[in-house]
């Protein structure tokens, strides 16, 4: 669609073009919704096809999108209509920078006031982790009030976007020479990696040329301006006609060194520098000659010099501090944290690092990188707002509050990891909660505050909550919505189901609405009740005497009831039992790793309720540990109920386990507590469903038989036709050497890609071992092969000296689609996808034969999460790998077709194996889905390892790192 004055696109009116450029038009325009003025920029049409700088395009809308700053052109929205992809920024009114220059150099006052704007500008740029790349005065715009504002970042690149891990960080195409030539920094035109220092050179040139009328680096022909940028030093200012002053000279020449480490580290250093230019101190001189009087003040000012002198001092120890200290220390925290732990370490580095920023500034190089792998930007809000927000750690010794404002809160930068919130209002109840700071959720926290007497007594209020469930076995499970509702504190103790026991609560039918069945039978009301009687025959629960429990231990939760007794007091209290889906989002089985160690687990007895410092979603307390917890749905088991989170006698992973027995069963370890719905509607009885449960005993299953393993076997088979292997890029980075390469898959006429990292000359000779990638299931929902590919490799392993190749497996990345999530099921196109995964690796090993740097002989099967589950049937499939690194592992309980189960190959595997676990994974529990792999693998037990860690599904990176290189030393050599 051309466009041209009087289209309409969306409810945006087109008034005239403003600009053009290689990348596309820009137009003034309407925003009839708004009734204001935009500037709409336009990809343009001969580049339409070109996806990469359409790519380049939209990295564009993502990096203005993240700044809002009164020097940068705000963007407004990003939207494609009729095949155009439109950016829609604030329209600037005034003049460009460059128009203005055409009527001479700018004075000095002047062009300090529009430099220290320019730097601010582009402090918050850096912050933000954006390089713009194409600084010019074209790109500079003097508002009519007098503002410099920057515009087009239609070249800038994200080197160090917030909430990005390292291995995404930067761009990992091929490098090209990007921009506009006089203002390019000599690393810019050599195509080599940019930074904030890149500006900073551009800056310095668009300055000159505004001091002087002149640009830094003249010259008539393309080949003679980049000689006079690469080799060449400016003309020194004060050499030029004009009224440069010496100092203003010194700030120029310093941004324009061709060396980075020769310039201004940092858009705040220029920006101080220009400032410190900008101050009227030159005339001070002259005017103390004139005024006698001032003598004494000149004293003054010589003795807070004294002081500022004695203050740098100090502060230059404190900078020492946190060059030589500080940094190192929080790298090494960082180093070993994912954003899979618990976050344990972080709040003591967040501090670390906030004291740092004190000294060095949050926009230092070093520690801003740093910063972005701590923290994310989080949302607090409350209703009604206004509620004072205190923060602490979860757990641990350094726990005092932290008052950070009021809701709602924006944009809060907190440590990773789990954190205790708590929100106070005058006249309303205080709320405790849980706050999860993670990359796999939006980190934000929303609640609703009560006064106290609407409160009910002993309950707390949790918000409404739509996630997966956190229960391994169940996480196949359709995400539930769950309304607010009440929840008891704790779980039901003595003294409260004393009250129901004296009330006659055993004698009364309307707490008695749950047939019972027994050997086949229903059994009548008399009948059942008699079955629920302590240890003297006395109505009650099974760990009472005569009708009463223990002196002292009043506040000890209930055991020893079954599930029917929890009903009925549930029916007595005016409450109900919680569904697993409410249980579910009380819990936060994800958070184990910090939640279960200051939790009743493994212990004499039970402990009294509220006395651990455990807490969960709401404020709720001792849902891990202590009593088991009755929950309302049944299971496809006929006679049985779910019963979560593990109790005083049962092993940690307990509080994981989508765990159910009887309802009838009575043991001391079994007890519940209670809710209540928020609104006047009753629990929605989806939520309260018969739940299917694929628990699988794995010990007790039998492998199919080894002619029916043959048959698999032969699924697997393909016709190993020619490879047609092609290197469709090759780039030399600071870690390796990439390529991207592609071959034929052994299917449907199509092509595999995959990404080969290669060791740097020196690190080691060719030909080199190799390790082969079965990545996470986060690929399955992700696009980007590249970027997929660099944040699954083990970049460690390639600077041990050996190749990771990352095949992008059928379903995944930028071959996905069709797939949506990794989880087992009995279906032929299930089977189907594991049949080509298989293919997959087959075919990438078939590649790496042909290559003279691989050692073929030497190959390892690297395998993480969904990539380690599925390690035995690929390890039985494909008998080349001499080893193989299961991380996090498991079996899983959700079954498929016995071709494609991975417990039928199993046994199979002769293949050394390494298995590194956590002991409280909510995804593969440690007994009953990390021990069955390890133990039923057929490979001896001399050439196989299980190592445990304490966290999630994760363990911390130096120890992966120190176990993983061990073994491949051992198996493919050092």
């Amino acid at each position: 669609m051309a466009l041209k004055p009087g289209n309409n696109l969306l409810h945006y009116r087109i008034l005239e073009k403003i600009g053009e450029g290689g990348m596309g038009e820009v137009w003034r325009a309407l925003d009839t919704r708004l009734d204001r003025e935009v500037a709409i920029k336009v990809m343009s049409a001969k580049t339409l096809g070109d996806e990469e700088r359409r790519a380049r395009f939209r990295r564009e809308a993502l990096s203005l999108s993240k700044l809002n700053h009164p020097n940068v052109a705000i963007v407004h929205d990003f939207v494609t209509e009729d095949d155009l992809d439109l950016l829609v920024m604030e329209y600037v009114r005034g003049v460009g920078l460059d128009e203005r220059l055409e009527s001479g150099a700018l004075a000095e006052e002047q062009l300090l006031r529009l430099g220290v704007e320019l730097a601010d500008g582009l402090e918050a740029a850096h912050r933000q982790g954006i390089v713009h790349r194409d600084l010019k005065p074209a790109n500079l715009r003097i508002t009519e009030d007098g503002r410099l504002k920057i515009l087009d970042f239609g070249l800038a690149k994200l080197v160090q976007p917030l909430g990005v891990d390292d291995a995404t960080r930067t761009s990992t195409r091929p490098l090209h020479v990007l921009g506009t030539l006089p203002y390019m920094a000599p690393e810019q035109l050599r195509a080599q990696e940019v930074d904030a220092r890149t500006d900073i050179f551009a800056a310095g040139a668009v300055l000159y040329e505004a001091a002087t009328g002149k640009r830094a680096h003249p010259a008539d022909t393309t080949a003679e301006t980049i000689d006079a940028v690469l080799n060449r030093e400016p003309v020194r200012p004060t050499a030029l006609e004009g009224a440069v002053s010496t100092q203003l000279e010194r700030v120029l020449l310093k941004a324009l060194s061709k060396e980075p480490g020769d310039r201004f580290q940092t858009a705040a250093e220029l920006r101080e520098a220009l400032q410190e230019l900008a101050a009227p101190a030159a005339s001070y001189a002259v005017t103390v000659r004139r005024r006698p009087w001032l003598w004494a003040v000149a004293a003054l000012v010589v003795l807070a010099l004294v002081a500022v002198i004695v203050g740098q001092a100090r502060r230059g120890a404190r900078v020492r501090w946190a060059r030589a200290e500080a940094l190192p220390q929080i790298e090494r925290a960082v180093a070993d944290w994912s954003w899979s732990d618990d976050g344990s370490v972080n709040w003591p580095t967040w501090r670390l690092a906030t004291e740092a920023a004190s000294v060095l500034g949050r926009d230092d190089p070093v520690l801003a990188d740093l910063w972005a792998k701590l923290t994310l930007e989080t949302r607090l809000e409350s209703d009604p707002p206004g509620a004072a927000v205190l923060v602490r750690p979860y757990a641990g010794a350094d726990g005092e509050w932290s008052n950070i404002g009021t809701t709602p809160v924006e944009n809060l930068p907190l440590p990773g990891g789990f954190s205790r919130v708590r929100f106070e209002h005058a006249g309303y109840a205080p709320h405790e909660d849980v706050l999860w700071v993670n990359r796999w959720f939006e980190p934000e926290l929303s609640v609703t505050l009560h006064p106290p007497e609407a409160v009910p007594e002993g309950m707390v209020w949790i918000r409404p909550f739509e996630r997966p469930l956190g229960l391994p076995g169940l996480e196949g499970l359709d995400a539930e919505r769950v309304e607010a509702f009440w929840a008891d504190v704790h779980e039901v103790t003595n003294r409260e189901y004393k009250r129901f026991v004296d009330a006659g609560g055993y004698r009364d039918a309307r707490y008695w609405k749950e047939p019972v069945r027994l050997d086949g039978r229903q059994l009548g009301f008399e009948e059942f009740v008699a079955l629920f009687q302590d240890r003297t025959g006395r109505p009650g629960p099974a760990t009472w005497e005569a009708g009463d429990y223990p002196d002292g231990e009043d506040d000890l939760p209930v055991g020893g009831v079954s599930w029917y007794e929890a009903v009925a007091y549930a029916a007595f209290a005016g409450k109900q039992l919680p569904t697993i889906f409410h249980w579910n989002s009380m819990a936060l089985t994800y958070g184990g790793p910090v939640i279960i160690p200051p939790s009743n687990f493994a212990s004499s007895g039970p402990t009294p309720v509220g006395t651990r410092e455990a807490i969960h979603v709401g404020g709720t307390r001792d849902l891990a540990g202590n009593v088991r917890e009755w929950c309302r749905n049944e299971t496809s088991r006929a006679g049985e109920r779910f019963i979560l989170g593990g109790g005083w006698n049962d092993p940690t992973y307990a509080f994981n386990d989508a765990y159910a027995q009887q309802a009838l069963d009575r043991s001391v370890t079994n007890g519940f507590r209670c809710i209540r719905p928020a609104g006047s509607e009753a629990e929605p009885e989806r939520l309260a469903r018969t739940i299917e449960l694929p628990f699988r005993d794995f010990f007790a299953e039998q492998p199919v038989d080894d002619r029916t393993y043959r048959l698999y076997l032969d699924q697997y088979a393909y016709d190993r036709t020619e490879l047609n292997a092609a290197i469709e890029e090759r780039t030399e980075e600071q870690d390796w050497i990439a390529e991207r390469v592609s071959f034929d898959a052994a299917y449907g006429g199509e092509r595999v890609t995959a990404f080969l990292f290669l060791p740097r000359a020196g690190v080691a000779e060719s030909p080199y071992p190799a390790i082969v990638v079965f990545p996470g299931s986060g690929v399955i929902h992700q696009r980007g092969n590249d970027e997929g590919a660099r944040r699954g490799v083990p970049e460690w392993v390639v600077k041990s000296g050996r190749a990771v190749v990352f095949p992008i497996y059928q379903g995944t990345l930028d071959r996905g689609g069709e797939l949506t999530t990794d989880q087992p099921s009995e279906t032929n196109r299930y089977r189907e996808f594991v049949r080509m995964w298989a293919q997959d690796l087959s075919r990438t090993i078939d590649y790496l034969e042909t290559r003279d740097d691989i050692d073929s002989g030497r190959l390892a099967y690297w395998g993480v999460s969904w990539g380690g589950r599925m390690g035995p049937l690929m390890l039985a499939v494909e008998p080349r790998f001499k080893t193989a690194v299961l991380y996090v592992a498991g079996l899983k309980f959700q079954r498929a077709l016995p071709e494609a189960d991975p417990f039928n190959y199993v046994t199979r595997v002769t293949t050394p194996v390494l298995m590194i676990n956590a002991r409280n994974d909510f995804f593969f529990p440690l007994e009953t889905s990390q021990r069955p792999l390890f133990e039923l693998l057929g490979t001896p037990e001399a050439h196989k390892k299980w190592v445990l860690y304490d966290g999630g599904h994760s363990v911390p990176r130096t120890q992966r790192i120190k176990e993983s290189l061990a073994w491949l030393d051992r198996y493919l050599g050092d």
